[in-house]
């Protein structure tokens, strides 16, 4: 009996989540463990992970996922060329098609570097909650 208690409080104090197995090395800067891994019929595999949330530094390894979680969401895709418009604006009219592709060049390379500053910002919350565990 004593030990179902105390079994159910130790599963009170875990936090689970499930996420694409190839992000789980991530979640584990911030107090994740891997607990099994589910596969789904013609779906990516999952990982289930648990923290614990009784630990001494949870509320700061919360606080760091979640500006992590921000600083991903800013990420943004980085704009194609749409090969038949280029073409075609080549064909009607070449200064717009020049136009068209150095705008799109221009707008993919500073989309590039703002990734890329989104990305050093995350690397360095990572470590920070690396330095918490």
């Amino acid at each position: 009996m004593e030990n179902e208690e105390s079994l159910s409080e130790k599963e009170r104090d875990l936090e689970r989540k499930e996420v694409p197995n190839s992000e789980a090395g991530v979640y584990s800067s911030f107090g994740w463990e891997k607990e099994k891994e589910v596969h789904r019929f013609r779906s990516i595999a999952k990982a289930v992970l648990v923290r614990d949330k009784s630990r001494n530094n949870y509320a700061q390894l919360c606080q760091l996922e979640e500006e992590y979680q921000d600083y991903r969401n800013q990420i943004q895709p980085v704009p194609e060329i749409d090969v038949l418009t280029a073409i075609l604006l080549f064909l009607l009219l070449i200064v717009p098609g020049i136009l068209y592709v150095e705008i799109k060049k221009q707008k993919k390379g500073e989309i590039l570097e703002e990734n890329e500053e989104v990305k050093e910002r995350m690397d360095t919350i990572i470590q920070k909650a690396e330095a918490l565990k």
